[in-house]
């Protein structure tokens, strides 16, 4: 067992503030994907912000602070909560995330699988590259 402030609950209900917050973020940008990128960048390859100016470490964590930032600076989502924070909350407390071919698996502090999304399911019209074939 490990010495995380946070229970089981409280990953889980992370892990559902993400999924609730994916959807409206998606649609504001007009975007639609089912893999764990910089959504804004996707929406608005020209979008600079302060954060872009300094090096970002290639760790989950890391990326996951820098989505959030640009997202929460971004006029076209900056009164949206944002889809980040909570996976970076997770990882902050000593769980995991795993995403692999538009699922996101997480994990609590003791390594217990939390459940399992389909970000297909809470994508808002999206098609797989071969047209769902």
């Amino acid at each position: 067992m490990t010495d995380s402030d946070w229970t089981p609950d409280d990953f889980a209900n992370a892990a559902n503030d993400f999924r609730l917050r994916w959807r409206p973020a998606l649609l504001a940008l007009r975007v639609s994907t089912v893999q764990l990128k910089d959504i804004v960048s996707i929406a608005d390859p020209a979008f600079v912000c302060p954060v872009d100016s300094t090096p970002c470490e290639p760790t989950l964590r890391a990326k996951l602070e820098r989505f959030h930032e640009r997202f929460s600076i971004y006029p076209v989502t900056c009164n949206l909560a944002s889809p980040f924070r909570p996976l970076a909350d997770i990882l902050d407390h000593g769980g995991s995330i795993y995403g692999e071919h538009g699922f996101i698996d997480i994990h609590d502090a003791d390594g217990e699988h939390l459940g399992g999304y389909s970000m297909r399911s809470f994508t808002p019209d999206y098609t797989p590259p071969d047209g769902g074939k």
